[in-house]
């Protein structure tokens, strides 16, 4: 995710990797990093 932040992304849909995960918070945060 930071590669594509770094390209000029601004934003980035993953639900279903965030709703899958048994920790959603942890999910988000790994996005953000």
């Amino acid at each position: 995710a930071a590669r594509l932040f770094e390209a000029g992304a601004d934003m980035l849909v993953a639900g279903n990797f965030v709703f899958s995960h048994p920790d959603p918070s942890a999910a988000i945060e790994a996005l953000r990093r």
